[in-house]
Parts: C-alpha cells; sequence; structure tokens
C-alpha cells in the first residue's frame, strides 16, 4: 500500500469515527466531554478503527444503534 493510500484510509478512519461520536452525542444529548468518557471507558474509537471495514459500509445510525449495544452489554 502506498503511503498517500494509508493516509487516505486513515482519513477515512477518522471522519468515520468523528461522526459516529458527533452522532452518540446528539442521540443521547451528551457534551463532547461526557460523550468522550463513554468512547474512551468502552474502547469505541478503537473499537471502530478495528472494524473499519465492515463498519464503513453501515450508515452512521446503525453504527451508533451497535455502539449502545456494546456499551449496554458490558
Amino acid at each position: 500500500m502506498l503511503a498517500c493510500e494509508v493516509s487516505l484510509v486513515v482519513d477515512d478512519i477518522i471522519f468515520l469515527q468523528n461522526s459516529c461520536f458527533m452522532a452518540y452525542m446528539e442521540k443521547h444529548k451528551l457534551d463532547n466531554v461526557s460523550a468522550a468518557q463513554v468512547f474512551q471507558a468502552y474502547g469505541l474509537f478503537s473499537y471502530i478503527r478495528e472494524h473499519f471495514e465492515y463498519l464503513h459500509l453501515m450508515g452512521v445510525d446503525y453504527i451508533v444503534k451497535h455502539l449502545d449495544g456494546i456499551v449496554g452489554g458490558r
């Protein structure tokens, strides 16, 4: 993989993480600090990065529901 291809994938992962974070904040009416605490405590940023190949094919609303399942399941 070329360096520019790696950079594009990293950008796509960050974009998806940010989109999910913002949607999660909005759905749960959280400020950015509270949402960041949830994402940190449950490893959601890492989860999105590790499962990017599957998750990027889904809509953000679906991903947020999936993340709710992770948070609720622990």
